[in-house]
């Protein structure tokens, strides 16, 4: 035993298995990818946007993807450093997500009066896609990577 499984066996928060997010990460990115994108859809079955807006290409299906693929990644390696160093790794994740996803919505907000005719439905549209990238990141991951305490390593 290391001092640093003692140290977190005193602590009733549950440990994260690192080496898990080999398969768990990639899992988590590809379903915030299609998370985004059934937003995406469904929003574009009421959101008319105008070809040639800026608004087209953050609705179209590269951006959304490329952003989700860059952060949700990110978003992995926030996890794994978390985890390596915190004595709650899950609650203090949590709260840095939570943090980003707020930071996330300012494009959307700053651009809402200016590039998009102050149309909301877009802007609703983008938050919701943030919010459908963030759902797997912040419950999916943590709980395919937390060992109970039955499994604990003795």
């Amino acid at each position: 035993m290391s001092l640093l499984t003692l140290e977190r066996e005193t602590t009733d928060a549950p440990v994260v298995a690192t080496e898990r997010l080999l398969w768990v990460g990639p899992l988590t990115i590809l379903t915030s990818i299609v998370a985004v994108h059934v937003v995406r859809l469904a929003a574009l079955t009421v959101v008319r946007v105008p070809e040639g807006s800026p608004m087209s290409v953050s609705l179209g299906w590269i951006a959304p993807t490329a952003d989700t693929i860059i952060l949700c990644s990110l978003a992995v390696i926030v996890f794994a450093i978390i985890a390596s160093f915190s004595d709650d790794p899950l609650r203090t994740f949590q709260y840095v997500a939570g943090g980003a996803l707020l930071v996330s919505f300012l494009p959307a907000l700053i651009m809402a009066p200016r590039g998009m005719n102050g149309s909301v439905s877009v802007v609703v549209t983008l938050i919701l896609m943030h919010i459908a990238a963030y759902v797997p990141c912040v419950t999916m991951m943590p709980r395919l990577t937390s060992v109970e305490l039955l499994e604990r390593p003795s």
